[in-house]
């Protein structure tokens, strides 16, 4: 059997109006495949399961981890995309957690 590779997703949006990187993220495939980032980030501490969530423009299911410099990781398979781009997401999302 050959390993998947998950995506990497880097999210370059300013953050409460500060340069630099916001998150990263590891998106799969198959939900199945988050159990081994989940259970690694859960080990190391640093780990809050969101679950299934809207946000933004996709219907996702997600789980968070912050690295060893405070970097967090959006670790997350998404099911649905809402919308076909993110042109709007004020509507798509509006408790503002895209903002």
């Amino acid at each position: 059997m050959v390993a998947r590779r998950p995506k990497v997703n880097f999210a370059l949006n300013a953050s409460a109006g500060e340069p630099g990187l916001n998150r990263l993220g590891i998106e799969v495939e198959h939900e199945a495949d988050l159990a081994p980032y989940y259970e690694r980030a859960k080990e190391a501490g640093l780990f809050a399961e969101e679950g299934d969530t809207q946000c933004c423009y996709a219907q996702s299911t997600k789980g968070w981890a912050s690295d060893a410099q405070g970097v967090s990781w959006e670790l997350f398979k998404t099911s649905e995309y809402l919308h076909d781009t993110p042109d709007e997401p004020a509507k798509a999302c509006p408790t503002a957690c895209c903002a």
